[in-house]
């Protein structure tokens, strides 16, 4: 049971720094307004949504934001 929790925190914060690394690039460009940050989070958690839906084929869902 507690490796099955480690595993799963594990890819949580792999996909959390993930959108971090999608994200900063955005924001920085858009500004270092709080808007900017949160639609840079946005658009770096659909970018790897759609990514990792398109990956695993089509017997998955979108996650809708």
């Amino acid at each position: 049971m507690s490796l099955m929790f480690t595993f799963l925190l594990l890819a949580a914060l792999g996909f959390l720094a993930l959108i971090w690394l999608i994200a900063e690039p955005i924001s920085g460009f858009f500004g270092s307004t709080i808007l900017a940050k949160v639609m840079a989070i946005i658009v770096a958690f659909k970018l790897v949504s759609y990514a990792i839906g398109w990956l695993m084929g089509p017997a998955t869902q979108v996650i809708r934001l």
